[in-house]
C-alpha cells in the first residue's frame, strides 16, 4: 500500500500517473491522511475516484481545505514580513514557509502555522508589534517560542532558537545568525546546506518523538533535488551533528520512493517505523526512540517505572515546591499503571517497540 500511495504522490510531483483500477482507494485515503497527505493524494487521482459519495466528499474537502489554508497563512507571512521591514526586526522564514516553493503548487506543502526566526534581543519589541499593529493573540510563550493566533484563526510561531539545548545539532543551529543573508528590508535567508541541515535534525527530533510521518521525506528529497548543494559543506555539519548515518538513511528511503530504487534492509526497517507512526506518532514508536536514549530495554523499564525527578514534575507541578513528596508521588504512579486499561498500554507499548529499536541503533540515533 505505501508503495501504491508514494506512486500516486510522485505523479503529484510530475511524474506519470500510476494504474489505480485495482486499488482499494479508501484504504489508501486513510494512510494519505494520517501523514497529511491527503490533500495532494485527492489531487492526484481522476474524479469520481470512488463510488463512495462521502470518500469522495471528504478527499475534495482535504483539498480545497489545503489550498484555503495555504491562502491564508500567505497572507498572514506577507503582512508580518511587511512590519518587521518597517520596524527594523530582523527575521527569517522557516519550514513550511520556504520548502512550499519546491513543490508544483504552494498548497502542496500543508503547514500547522508560519515559522519565523527572529533574534533573541527583538522578543518584547516584536511580540509587542504583533499584538498591537496587527492584532495577534499571544497563545503560549515558552523560552524557545512564542505561539500566536492570528485574524484569520491561523498560527505564527516566533523562534528564538532553532532546538532545544540537548539537541546534538544545537551547537551548530545555535550559529544561525552567523550563515544567514540579508536579502531585502530586514529578512535573511540561510545558505542552502544550513537549510538542510535544519530540516534533517527537525526529522530527527521527531523520530525520537515517535513519528516523522511521510512528509518530511519528500521535502527532503525536494530539497535534494530541486536546490544547488554544496555537499562536501553539507557533510561536514551532519558529521559534526553526529547525523550522517539518519541523512544517508533518509536520502536513500526517498529514493525508493520517488525513484522506485531498490529497498535495503535499513530502509525497510525506516520505512515500517516512519509509515506505521504517522504525522504524530504512536507509543510504541515512542517507546523505541526512548530505549534506545536510555540505553536499553531494561535502562528504559526502569526510567518508567522511577521517572526521573524533571518528567515527574511535569505530571505533578506540586512537587516544586515540596520535593519530600517525590516518593510519595512515584507511588501514586504505579497505582495507576496497576489499573488494568493502563497496564495493557503498557504492555503494548514495551512489546510493540522490541522489534523497532534496531533502526536507532543503525542511525546512529
Amino acid at each position: 500500500m505505501t508503495k501504491t500511495l508514494t506512486a500516486i504522490i510522485r505523479s503529484a510531483l510530475g511524474g506519470e500517473a500510476p494504474d489505480i483500477a485495482s486499488v482499494d482507494v479508501k484504504a489508501l485515503y486513510r494512510l494519505a491522511k494520517m501523514h497529511d497527505l491527503s490533500h495532494i493524494f485527492a489531487y492526484s487521482l481522476p474524479t469520481p475516484a470512488t463510488d463512495d459519495p462521502t470518500t469522495e466528499r471528504n478527499m475534495k474537502r482535504q483539498m480545497h481545505l489545503a489550498i484555503y489554508r495555504r491562502t491564508l497563512l500567505d497572507r498572514d507571512l506577507e503582512q508580518v514580513s511587511h512590519l518587521f521591514d518597517s520596524e527594523g526586526i530582523d527575521y527569517i522564514p522557516l519550514k513550511g514557509a520556504v520548502i512550499k516553493t519546491l513543490y508544483p503548487e504552494s498548497w502542496m506543502r500543508t503547514s500547522c502555522d508560519n515559522d519565523i526566526l527572529i533574534r533573541e534581543s527583538d522578543r518584547e519589541r516584536a511580540k509587542s508589534l504583533l499584538t498591537t499593529k496587527l492584532g495577534y493573540v499571544a497563545m503560549h510563550d515558552k523560552e524557545k517560542d512564542i505561539s500566536f493566533k492570528t485574524k484569520t484563526q491561523m498560527n505564527t510561531e516566533l523562534h528564538f532558537s532553532l532546538c532545544e539545548a540537548d539537541n546534538r545539532a544545537y551547537s551548530r543551529l545555535s550559529r544561525v545568525w552567523e550563515d544567514a543573508t540579508l536579502r531585502e528590508g530586514s529578512r535573511y535567508t540561510l545558505s542552502n546546506e544550513f537549510f538542510m541541515l535544519y530540516h534533517i535534525a527537525h526529522m530527527a527530533t521527531h523520530m525520537h518523538d515517535g513519528g516523522c510521518g511521510m512528509r518530511p521525506f519528500i521535502d527532503l528529497y525536494l530539497l535534494e533535488t530541486k536546490i544547488d548543494c554544496d555537499s562536501g559543506r553539507l557533510y561536514e555539519m551532519l558529521d559534526e551533528c553526529r547525523l550522517r548515518e539518519f541523512y544517508q538513511a533518509a536520502s536513500r528511503l526517498c529514493r525508493v520512493w520517488l525513484e522506485d530504487a531498490e529497498h535495503s534492509e535499513t530502509t525497510k526497517m525506516l520505512e515500517e517505523y516512519v509509515v506505521s507512526g504517522g504525522s504524530y506518532g504512536t507509543r510504541s514508536n515512542m517507546a523505541s526512540a526512548q530505549q534506545s536514549q536510555s540505553g536499553g530495554r531494561m535502562k528504559y523499564l526502569l526510567s518508567r517505572i522511577f521517572m526521573p525527578k524533571d518528567k515527574l514534575r511535569k505530571i505533578y507541578p506540586q512537587i516544586e515546591a515540596r520535593p519530600y513528596l517525590i516518593p510519595y508521588y512515584q507511588v501514586k504512579r504505579w497505582c495507576k499503571m496497576l489499573k488494568r486499561d493502563t497496564r495493557k498500554m503498557a504492555k503494548s507499548e514495551i512489546s510493540g517497540s522490541r522489534s523497532k529499536n534496531d533502526i536507532f541503533t543503525i542511525l546512529n540515533l
